[in-house]
């Protein structure tokens, strides 16, 4: 299952109008990367992944650049949406959708595939969504 991952209000937060790294971002990745097909859903990357690195490298660990690094880039012109792909089993992870984004999940039947997180106001939001997601996607086997 494909995974698109917003950065800002999502991986990172603000407190005191500073940006910090959201709680539970380590296990976060390590799960998401380990079980899903993950990609970046942000302006920060736009086709190149060292765009993200990056913009994150301030902020992150070297081993969760790492993981960071294992996530694949998108890019898209004017709505995230546009980098959405066409079958409906996949997972967006976003703080906050244009009101045409949310109009166009709306009418593609795609809500529930939305999962809002805003590390901005909840600090404890990637730590609740990895709580959901280990009940959307039983973790793979391990290869043998």
């Amino acid at each position: 299952m494909k995974l698109f991952l917003d950065i800002d209000g999502v991986l990172i937060g603000k407190h005191n109008s500073r940006p910090v790294v959201a709680r539970g971002v380590t296990p976060f990745l390590e799960f998401v990367t380990a079980n899903f097909d993950c990609y970046w859903l942000t302006t920060h990357c736009q086709g190149n992944v060292e765009t993200v690195i990056r913009y994150l490298t301030p902020f992150f660990s070297a081993d969760q650049l790492d993981l960071i690094g294992k996530i694949k880039p998108t890019s898209f012109k004017t709505l995230k949406t546009e980098a959405l792909p066409n079958e409906k089993d996949f997972i967006w992870i976003e703080d906050q959708l244009l009101w045409c984004e949310r109009k166009f999940i709306e009418d593609t039947g795609l809500t529930d595939n939305w999962y809002f997180v805003n590390t901005d106001k909840d600090e404890d939001g990637l730590i609740n969504l990895l709580s959901v997601l280990k009940n959307v996607r039983k973790p793979r086997a391990a290869k043998p």
